[in-house]
């Protein structure tokens, strides 16, 4: 029950056979229920034509740096229907990944822990690309998930300094993880690995209705979504590097930027975005803590879950 009450949900378009068996792997070897949302296609001519639906050209003429490409347009519609299954299906809230995530040893812990605490937090970074520096921390419940050791299904979820050991593990083993949540300076893009609650869906899905910049770009803007993403540390997913480059979205992006150059747009675009980045920071945490935020902090660098035989 608590898995279709707050349920993991992998993006994947249909032609992608590959990465879908990259994801579905993963997610099989850690053995978590999870389902698959058919991704819109921006090369196909009918999905790009649903896809297209919410997409205000105008309001992106006025308000973004350039029009949005077809698979940018698409990859948006995409985030937008795991929305519209969290809301439709009255969920606590759901993991959402792209078919491009690498899912660390940790990942199975941060769901058991994003579920445990879904009453904590609107919505959270699980991966992030260019780190940003986060200016607090709060502890979340440590929760532990008993699994079977010594391979099997659950295997996935043992950390590496386990597995990779040359001690047999006991039958039965009990991970205990500790997650934190953190608070962002500025939210960073990427949308490869993020959870949402019931709540953070519904506001995204009317606050996007329509939606003129990318996905990624529009979930830092929480004063038009009125959803602040905070960081889950540490991080539980990284970029799957057999696919690294693969993507033809941000090719594409680079080629909308030099052919539609808007400055002025980009220009105020930029600095509402730091007013806005600069001034929550300090109303939250003060301006001397707001200043002292250095460099991000390595999603590496926290001590792994422990493991423990139950009694």
């Amino acid at each position: 029950m608590v898995a279709a009450n707050f349920p993991v949900l992998a993006i994947n378009l249909d032609r992608d056979t590959a990465r879908r068996t990259a994801i579905a792997g993963q997610l099989d070897a850690h053995s978590l229920p999870w389902e698959r949302v058919p991704a819109f296609d921006g090369s196909d001519p009918a999905d790009f034509a649903a896809a297209s639906t919410n997409y205000d050209a105008n309001a992106n003429r006025h308000r973004w740096r350039h029009s949005l490409t077809a698979g940018e347009i698409a990859c948006f519609a995409s985030h937008r229907r795991a929305w519209e299954i969290v809301v439709e299906r009255n969920c606590l809230g759901a993991v959402i990944v792209e078919d491009d995530a690498l899912l660390t040893p940790r990942f199975p812990g941060a769901v058991a822990t994003l579920r445990a605490t879904h009453g904590k937090w609107q919505a959270v970074k699980l991966f992030t690309n260019r780190p940003r520096a986060v200016i607090a921390q709060t502890a979340l419940d440590c929760v532990e998930i008993v699994c079977v050791g010594g391979g099997g299904g659950n295997a996935g979820a043992q950390p590496e300094e386990l597995t990779s050991a040359k001690v047999a593990l006991p039958p039965v083993v009990a991970l205990r993880y500790a997650f934190c949540l953190g608070d962002y300076f500025k939210t960073p893009v990427c949308t490869t690995g993020y959870a949402v609650s019931f709540g953070a869906a519904k506001k995204l899905l009317a606050a996007t209705a329509p939606f003129f910049r990318p996905a990624d770009v529009q979930l830092q803007r929480y004063w038009e979504t009125g959803i602040r993403f905070q960081a889950l540390l540490p991080y539980p997913v990284l970029e799957n590097p057999a696919f690294t480059g693969a993507s033809t979205l941000d090719a594409e992006r680079r080629q909308k930027r030099r052919a539609e150059r808007r400055p002025l747009v980009n220009l105020a675009d930029q600095l509402l975005f730091n007013i806005h980045s600069l001034a929550r920071a300090i109303h939250r945490h003060g301006l001397l803590n707001t200043l002292a935020a250095k460099s991000p902090l390595n999603a590496d660098t926290p001590s792994p879950p422990t493991a423990e035989v139950p009694k």
